[in-house]
């Protein structure tokens, strides 16, 4: 990256606007601002105050509507996800044909312009948890990298697939046959379209389930957890390199009695939190220096870089305990912080200070009458020396009447990576009635930009209403949404 004296005077305009900008911007996966050049970083703000000026709004204005699968199809779609950059939509649905259990994966392309297509589709065996994926664009072809928690004939799996998405609408299925997803030790299935890159049973040395998976780049995490056991007493955590095949299992311990633990990945650190009755801790940790392959961003995990079978048949780690923290923070006086909604993460672009964002609701009397906002600094790369330890205090946002009156319940919280604007589904107990509802959040600069709007009435000139969402997707830098409905249809919503 070149210094700023070596930069001409309209790209250091320009990238000064944009960091100036209190607004998140659409800058690609995994890219700095610095390294665009000027004529695309003005576009990129503009399109931002754009979306802002319509977020404003007491009900914006959707600019597109694009059915993604439409007509009633098999089953329920249980979760949605877009790749960084929201062009690519992912659907997840949980079949139970006959009483067999099995998931089915699909990947859709959903441009700007032009007509969304299904790029990849496979139906696995056994009951998923939780997913994470991540797109690859090495050597000029695109593939998803899935990471899932999985349960197989009782069995507690990791499993990590490589998918091909195509340029072209895929019509075929590949179903992945049952041999190849239980066999120990584990084998490379491929269809040609998908591969099983990874397929982890549960170390012998932990107990219960495979929980939560996140991704980044080459690094999966997934937590193990014993139901039965308080959080943060049992839990353990499992680090993989997909490119190197380097695992390590670390121990959560917590002193204090929790009531949920929840995990966040960063690029070098990640970040464990605790939930008490009206509090949150939070403690970052630097990712073990063996797991952290080449820095740069623009490897590939094309096939070649894999670790051969008898690389992938290591015995079980033991487990260790976690360095200490490089970050030991605390969220006070959180009202409902069992129920709290992070940002999602890691950002979809490279910047040098991620923030982590929080929000819960507060309810009074049946009625939802606050919204609490918190957000904190994570330490910079390299990690600090010494461990940072600080209290931040949650702000108090009171909605407007019309978003709290009645007996209201706030279903599928989202919040964007920059904790700016976040999504939710808001059902009135009494009526039955159901709308979406968007939100803008102050900004670490203590910027008083907060408001509530409806997306969605509850009756609106569509194909479906807000009461048959049951899975959503949301991107903050863009303003799309996706939709995914009871009835297995799934639609694009563009702000």
């Amino acid at each position: 990256m070149p210094s700023l004296a070596q930069l001409p005077d309209d790209i250091l305009i320009e990238i000064f606007l944009a960091s100036a900008l209190p607004l998140p911007l659409p800058i690609p996966p995994d890219t700095s601002i610095w390294s665009l050049p000027a004529s695309r970083i003005q576009p990129l703000c503009i399109a931002a105050l754009r979306l802002d000026a319509n977020w404003s709004k007491p009900e914006p204005t959707m600019h597109r509507f694009t059915p993604v699968l439409a007509g009633i199809q098999r089953t329920n779609i249980d979760e949605l996800r877009w790749l960084p950059g929201a062009q690519w939509l992912v659907t997840a649905q949980r079949n139970r044909p006959r009483g067999r259990q099995s998931t089915t994966f699909a990947f859709w392309a959903v441009p700007h312009e032009g007509e969304p297509y299904r790029a990849a589709a496979f139906e696995g065996h056994g009951y998923f948890r939780n997913f994470a994926v991540t797109l690859d664009e090495g050597n000029g072809e695109r593939h998803a990298v899935l990471a899932l928690t999985v349960t197989i004939t009782g069995e507690e799996l990791l499993q990590v697939y490589r998918i091909a998405l195509s340029s072209l609408p895929e019509l075929d299925t590949v179903y992945i046959e049952p041999k190849a997803a239980t066999v120990t030790p584990p084998v490379h299935y491929s269809s040609g379209k998908v591969i099983l890159v990874y397929h982890i049973n549960r170390p012998s040395t932990s107990h219960g389930v495979f929980y939560q998976v996140l991704s980044f780049r080459d690094i999966v995490v997934a937590t193990l957890v014993k139901l039965f056991d308080p959080p943060g007493q049992t839990d353990h955590v499992l680090l993989l390199n997909i490119r190197t095949g380097v695992r390590r299992l670390l121990h959560i311990r917590f002193k204090e009695t929790l009531e949920r633990v929840h995990v966040a990945l960063y690029p070098t650190q990640l970040v464990v939190l605790g939930a008490l009755e009206d509090a949150l801790l939070v403690r970052s940790y630097a990712i073990p220096s063996e797991l952290l392959s080449s820095p740069s961003p623009a490897h590939s995990i094309s096939p070649s870089p894999f670790p051969p079978p008898s690389h992938l048949q290591q015995a079980d780690p033991q487990p260790t305990d976690f360095d200490p923290p490089i970050l030991d923070a605390i969220v006070s006086k959180l009202p409902g912080a069992l129920d709290f909604t992070l940002s999602s993460n890691p950002p979809p672009y490279s910047t040098p200070s991620p923030r982590l964002t929080f929000t819960t609701f507060r309810f009074g009397e049946g009625a939802l009458t606050r919204l609490y906002h918190a957000s904190l600094p994570l330490p910079p790369s390299p990690a600090p020396s010494s461990p940072r330890k600080f209290a931040v205090f949650p702000t108090a946002l009171h909605l407007p009447p019309s978003f709290s009156g009645g007996t209201q319940i706030a279903d599928l919280p989202r919040l964007g990576p920059a904790g700016r604007r976040g999504v939710w589904l808001q059902r009135d107990v009494e009526t039955e009635e159901v709308r979406l509802v968007g939100v803008s959040l102050p900004n670490a600069g203590g910027s008083k930009s907060f408001g509530t709007r409806t997306l969605l009435s509850a009756y609106p000139n569509l194909p479906f209403r807000p009461n048959a969402v049951r899975a959503l997707a949301f991107d903050e830098a863009l303003g799309r949404m996706g939709v995914g409905l009871f009835n297995g249809e799934v639609y694009v919503l563009e702000y």
